[in-house]
């Protein structure tokens, strides 16, 4: 259980020899091994220029009180490894945006610690037109301790389409 809550983590590194592309690996409860955060994403075309894109992503993470934890214009990465929540997360109610099971008392999304990573890729199409690649992966543990697993959690692809919206 220690190991599970201590092993948040970011490891952003080159996946080119180039430096071109970054992998973006996190660990957290539930899941047996580091994710790929930028190999799940929700992708979308956003109709102008990579600059404006991460320009409104930023704007669009700082209404919604994202904290952030990771932020390179020139990579085009805005996100956090390490936002721990309970019960509501940008402004809606946790199982809207995540489904970690039920319970007795409802969804354990409601109800237990939800711990998150979220980033936003903008990579440049053309000149004229952004690439918006959303990752949003969570597991979960109850709060009440260690006597139940800690759980994947899917996301509903709300939270990724609303931002894409904002962003709009």
């Amino acid at each position: 259980m220690r190991r599970l809550l201590a092993a948040l983590l970011l490891l952003i590194a080159p996946a080119t020899a180039q430096g071109q592309r970054y992998r973006i690996r996190v660990a957290l409860p539930g899941f047996p091994a580091p994710i790929s955060v930028d190999s799940l994403t929700s992708n979308i075309e956003i109709k102008a220029p990579r600059a404006a894109t991460f320009a409104a992503v930023s704007a669009v993470f700082e209404e919604l009180k994202i904290p952030v934890d990771t932020r390179d214009s020139l990579q085009g990465i805005i996100g956090n490894t390490r936002i721990q929540q309970m019960r509501r997360f940008a402004g809606q109610r946790m199982s809207r945006l995540l489904n970690c099971g039920n319970g007795m008392t409802g969804p354990n999304a409601d109800d237990w610690r939800i711990y998150l990573a979220v980033f936003a890729i903008v990579e440049a199409k053309d000149n004229e037109t952004s690439l918006l690649r959303t990752g949003f992966v969570a597991g979960a543990q109850d709060f009440q301790g260690p006597s139940k697993d800690p759980v994947q959690c899917g996301t509903t692809g709300i939270f990724e389409a609303d931002l894409a919206e904002r962003v709009k």
